[in-house]
């Protein structure tokens, strides 16, 4: 079906490109950033304290402008 295909190459490109920095960027152009970071948040706030009051917000997705840009 289209949505096992697609969960198949969101899994390849995942392991495919494992560390190398691309994860958050595929995230957020799938549309799927805040439900994937939070999941992980909530994960591991298990094992790291200072994690307890994080949570990813839409607006997370978007880098600052650079002042440079806005001058």
């Amino acid at each position: 079906s289209k949505e096992e295909a697609l969960e198949a190459i969101r899994f390849e490109r995942r392991i495919e490109l494992a560390m190398e920095g691309h994860r958050r960027f595929d995230l957020v152009r799938w549309g799927i950033a805040v439900e994937e970071l939070n999941e992980f948040i909530d994960y591991e706030k298990q094992f790291r304290q200072y994690l307890d009051n994080a949570e990813f917000e839409s607006t997370d997705i978007y880098f600052p402008i650079p002042q440079r840009q806005i001058d």
